[in-house]
């Protein structure tokens, strides 16, 4: 599509008072509302399947060291995506663990959930006692989840800003109505 053609028809016939192109632009405008409210909502399941991938960095190096062999291990921290629409959620947990009494020597692992302090993510002292092979790659981890929930922000801006535009159409049609009504008496 040649925008700028698209643009001179509309700005040519400015001034023309024709019901149809009245209709036109109402459904057009309606049109390009409801579709790009509906691409953001996409956008944020693509937006998930990319903090997945960060998270999936971060796990894949937590897995390599679950051994005796790595100073520190078992790793203490866990991040998860989780998407329910429209709540997009890329959070932190702390791991404790203690000691079965079965005698088995294994642990029971207690989850404890971290609520962000800034706007868009964690601060770096949240991760403090983390050990030195999984302070780096949380902090990695992290940027990216902050970069995602600030491009989730901006979506839920703009889904926001079209449902109210949708709603400003539906007034601005009845009162162009109104006026159409008012010039025919």
């Amino acid at each position: 599509m040649d925008f700028d053609k698209y643009m001179q028809a509309w700005q040519a016939n400015m001034r023309t008072n024709n019901t149809n192109l009245v209709t036109r632009a109402f459904t057009d405008s309606r049109n390009f509302a409801t579709h790009t409210h509906n691409m953001c909502r996409i956008d944020q399941v693509r937006l998930a399947y990319l903090a997945n991938r960060a998270a999936d960095y971060f796990w894949s190096h937590n897995r390599a060291h679950r051994t005796d062999l790595t100073d520190g291990y078992p790793g203490h921290y866990g991040c998860r995506v989780r998407l329910a629409a429209p709540k997009f959620e890329l959070s932190w947990y702390y791991n404790q663990f203690k000691r079965k009494n079965d005698g088995s020597g294994k642990h029971n692992v207690i989850s404890h959930y971290l609520p962000k302090e800034g706007e868009h993510g964690y601060f770096n002292n949240r991760f403090n006692r983390a050990h030195d092979w999984e302070l780096p790659i949380i902090l990695d981890t992290e940027l990216a989840f902050r970069l995602c929930r600030r491009i989730n922000q901006n979506l839920t801006i703009i889904r926001r800003k079209t449902s109210m535009n949708l709603r400003l159409l539906d007034s601005l049609e009845c009162l162009l109505s109104g006026f159409a009504g008012a010039n025919n008496e």
